[in-house]
């Protein structure tokens, strides 16, 4: 309840100082952009996923291993225990 307050007296704070900012009106123009999306689909139409995709889960499996482990080891360390 407290920190509630707290973080909604914050965060007024921090959009009366946002309101005061210009609006910024942003225009792309993505054309050339569709046409390299078209490109890279019809490319990746004809790529082997079957082959592929086991791969890449088990290169993103193992860089997720790495860093739980490394988490592990660093609130390990961080603790005194020993």
């Amino acid at each position: 309840m407290i920190t509630d307050k707290l973080l909604d007296i914050v965060f007024n704070f921090l959009e009366s100082i946002l309101d005061k900012l210009p609006v910024m009106d942003i225009s792309i123009d993505f054309s050339a952009v569709r046409g390299f999306l078209s490109v890279v689909g019809t490319a990746l139409y004809f790529f082997p996923w079957q082959k592929v995709a086991p791969i890449l889960a088990i290169i993103l499996l193992l860089q997720m291993w790495r860093i739980l482990i490394s988490i592990i080891k660093t609130i390990w360390s961080v603790l005194p225990f020993l």
